[in-house]
Order: C-alpha cells, then structure tokens, then sequence
C-alpha cells in the first residue's frame, strides 16, 4: 500500500514538473518575442520552437527521474530524445551554423559584389537563413548560407572599385588576333570608366565561335549592366552575332 502511495506522489509530483515547465514556457516565449520583435518571423518562429522544446527536455528528464524509471530504461529514453532531436533539427542547425559563419567572419556585406560558382552579383540584403544578390542584368538571386559552408566565396569589391569580368562570344571565321585588339579598343572607349587597363584573353572554343575573357576593375559598381550593354552594342556593329555575358 505505501509503495502504491509513493508511486502516486511521485506522478504527482513529476505532473507538477511538467506544468511548471508549461508556464515556464509562456513565460519565456513571451520575453523571448519581445527581445526579438525585429527578427525575422520564420527565423523567430524556429528560435521559439527551439527553446520550447529546450525546456520540455529538461522538465522531462526531472520527472522521470521523480519517478525513478531503472537506469537501462532512462538511459534508452534520453538517447532517443537526443537522436530525435538532432534528426528534427540537423537542417535549422547547418542554417545557424552558416549564419553565424556570415555575420561573425563578414565574408561580405551589403554592396559589396560576390561570385559564388555561376552566380555574381551585388549583395543586397542578408537575413537570418539567407543572402540575396541581384546580378548585373537586374535578377534577384536568394543564396541559402548553408550553400556557402560548401562552396567558395569570392569577394570581387577592391579599395579602388569592383574586378569586372565578362565573356565575349565573338564568330569563329575571323583572326583571334585581330579580334582581341578589336575587343581591346572597345573596352578602351571607355576607359574612364575603368581603374586599369583591362586583361583579354582566349578563354576556350566552341563550334563556329570563339571565347574571349575579360577582366579589369571599375570604378562605379552600377554602370556594370551598362558597361556590359555598351560593349556588346559596339561589337554587334561589326558581328551580329556577338553576345557579350
């Protein structure tokens, strides 16, 4: 009878835990959307989730113990909890991990010009879970963090403006030679537009057409869209095939 008495209170008691932690819970939650009111709402609504289930945990680890299930039992218990929670939250961990990599090291920042593998543009935005780039020809690129954990950044914004670079795709039945002075003095006419003078080379060949690269740094990061149209109206004068990208 006293053990069944005992058993009674400790349900009681570990009952009285999990309540506890209930209004722990509201009561933190509430502070915690407070403090964060300006942060984003699915980042936030994550952060929230994250702390309940916190605070679920350890009310539930106290009122087993309470209840003094045996040792093997406990044990088994707590290590499904803990791998049902990293399974649950593998995904959203990657995340702040790679948002804590973005905002702690500032691999970049708004304004500045990135490369990430064929993606390049100008930074315009950077929240919780992601980066959004707009490129040259005015396309709004999302880029999850997590994605750059696994890929290299390259930060083209200098002290003295912005590395351009473009391709050229220019008709294979004309002199290579000939053609990189052609797209040389294009690229000179504006040369004030320009920090120094600016790398051509043959970058490859495909069918009937030739690829040039171009690089050189420019002094306004805006006028790159322009740049890039100006270079290739000048080019389709001579080549109505030529495309410039």
């Amino acid at each position: 009878m006293s053990e069944s008495l005992s058993l009674v209170l400790r349900l009681v008691e570990a009952g009285l835990v999990v309540f506890a932690a209930y209004l722990i819970v509201r009561f933190t939650l509430s502070i915690t959307k407070r403090t964060l009111h300006h942060v984003e709402p699915t980042f936030l609504a994550k952060i929230l989730m994250i702390e309940k289930l916190i605070v679920y945990f350890i009310a539930l680890i106290i009122a087993i113990s309470i209840i003094s299930l045996e040792t093997v039992t406990l044990s088994i218990l707590l290590g499904v909890l803990v791998a049902g929670l990293m399974v649950m939250f593998w995904d959203l961990l990657r995340n702040m991990g790679a948002e804590y990599y973005v905002k702690v090291y500032r691999p970049f920042k708004v304004g500045d010009w990135i490369e990430l593998k064929e993606v390049s543009g100008k930074v315009v935005n950077i929240n919780a879970l992601s980066t959004t780039i707009e490129t040259i020809k005015g396309e709004r690129v999302i880029i999850p963090h997590v994605y750059m954990l696994n890929n290299p950044i390259l930060n083209k914004t200098t002290q003295s403006g912005i590395v351009a670079r473009f391709n050229i795709r220019i008709p294979f039945d004309i002199d290579p030679l000939e053609t990189r002075r052609i797209i040389r003095d294009v690229v000179e006419s504006i040369r004030g537009e320009l920090v120094d003078d600016p790398e051509i080379e043959i970058l490859k060949t495909e069918r009937n057409h030739i690829i040039f690269n171009v690089e050189t740094i420019i002094l306004n990061p805006a006028k790159i869209r322009y740049i890039r149209e100006h270079i290739e109206k000048e080019l389709k004068k001579l080549w109505d095939h030529a495309e410039v990208y």
